[in-house]
C-alpha cells in the first residue's frame, strides 16, 4: 500500500521530481533530452536571412547576440558560409552543411525573405531536409509586416 500510495505521489508531481532530480543532481529525465544535447557543434545558430535584409542581421540581430551575455557564436552568410566557392546546384548542401554544424536555425521570417529565399524551392528542401531530423532547433524571428499570400 505504502508503495502505491509513494508511485501515486511521484507520477503526481513528475514535473517537479524531474525539474528537482536535474537541478540538484543532474539527471535528465526528458524524454525530448537527445534533441537538446548540441555539446559538439561548432555554432550557436545559423541565421537563415534574406540578402535584402542583411543590415539589420549584422547590425541588430548578431551583433546583439555575439556581443551580448550569454553570447552566441553565430554562423551567418557573408562571413562563414563559403559562397565564392559554391555554384547554384552546390546552394542546398551549403545550407544543409550549415544547419547541421549548428544547434539551432534562426529564420528572419520578413517579406523579403518570403519573396526571395522562400520562393526558392532548393532553399526549401535544403531547410525540410535540415529540419527533418530535429524539429527543435527551429527559431522564427518575424520582422515587419510579413505578407500572408506571396
Amino acid at each position: 500500500m505504502l508503495i502505491l500510495l509513494i508511485l501515486a505521489l511521484v507520477f503526481t508531481f513528475r514535473y517537479a521530481c524531474r525539474m528537482w532530480l536535474y537541478s540538484n543532481c543532474g539527471i535528465k529525465l526528458s524524454p525530448l533530452a537527445s534533441a537538446f544535447n548540441d555539446a559538439d557543434k561548432l555554432y550557436d545558430a545559423y541565421i537563415c536571412y534574406s540578402p535584402k535584409d542583411e543590415e539589420f542581421v549584422i547590425e541588430s540581430l548578431a551583433r546583439e547576440m555575439e556581443n551580448g551575455y550569454p553570447s552566441y557564436h553565430l554562423c551567418l552568410h557573408y562571413r562563414d558560409v563559403p559562397q565564392f566557392e559554391a555554384t547554384y546546384a552546390q546552394f542546398p548542401d551549403l545550407v544543409v552543411e550549415a544547419t547541421e554544424a549548428s544547434r539551432r536555425i534562426i529564420v528572419v521570417l520578413s517579406k523579403n525573405f518570403i519573396l526571395t529565399e522562400w520562393s526558392q524551392i532548393e532553399f526549401r528542401q535544403a531547410l525540410q531536409r535540415a529540419l527533418r531530423k530535429n524539429p527543435h532547433k527551429l527559431i522564427i524571428v518575424a520582422v515587419g509586416l510579413v505578407p500572408r499570400d506571396p
